[in-house]
């Protein structure tokens, strides 16, 4: 079986979920680490190929492969939009159709992609399936611990996470 390929709109999942939105707080590395490293546990079992766009630190587009044939992270150029290049990534590939992308941009990136062929996926969708929200202590990047005076804040911020309810945790993503 071929493996479902996966284009994820970065900033725009981060901005879906409470939890990787606090880490933007602390600055945006920590949020994209969280992100990256939810995503590196859930796609252990499966088979998916995702690459996940974030809008550029300046030059030529980056690229790292964080786990070699399963998730690759890209930068767009400081002249380009982490949608533009989405809409490139498809365009230049041979079926589309082939593609889901993960964005809650559906007027923009969402309304491109669907004319393109590829299926489109709310970020919140996509988080229920990867056990977003509420993972925090499995996920979080390496840092050292908050400062006394950042104590607080983190008790309050995760203290409103013990009244939310779980996100349940589905199965592969559709096939087309």
């Amino acid at each position: 079986m071929k493996p479902q390929k996966v284009i994820i709109d970065g900033y725009n999942l981060i901005y879906a979920d409470d939890e990787l939105k606090r880490f933007i707080a602390h600055d945006l590395e920590s949020a994209r680490n969280a992100l990256i490293n939810r995503l590196k546990a859930y796609l252990e079992q499966k088979a998916l190929l995702v690459t996940v766009v974030f809008d550029g630190r300046g030059g030529l587009t980056d690229a790292e492969a964080v786990l070699p044939t399963k998730l690759q992270i890209l930068f767009s150029r400081h002249d380009q939009s982490a949608d533009e290049l989405i809409i490139d990534i498809l365009r230049d590939a041979p079926n589309p159709r082939e593609f889901i992308v993960v964005t809650s941009d559906t007027f923009d990136i969402g309304r491109a992609a669907s004319s393109l062929g590829a299926q489109v996926i709310p970020s919140e969708d996509f988080l229920k399936r990867i056990g977003g929200k509420g993972t925090s202590s499995e996920t979080s990047p390496e840092k050292p611990p908050p400062a006394d005076e950042d104590i607080e804040f983190w008790l309050d911020a995760f203290s409103a996470d013990e009244d939310s309810e779980e996100n349940p945790s589905g199965g592969d993503l559709p096939k087309n």
